[in-house]
């Protein structure tokens, strides 16, 4: 079963946008998050 990061990676590769160590970075704390994260709270995320 793939993951809600895997079913997002497909649709950018597709489109011709790279994915980035800051993009994977990115998507997976949104899939590990579960929840509404503003930019902030993702930044702040992201930097730990």
């Amino acid at each position: 079963m793939a993951t809600v990061a895997e079913g997002t990676k497909n649709p950018l590769r597709e489109r011709g946008i790279r994915l980035t160590r800051q993009r994977q970075i990115l998507l997976d704390l949104l899939n590990k998050s579960g929840q509404h994260l503003d930019a902030e709270r993702l930044y702040q995320m992201a930097k730990e």
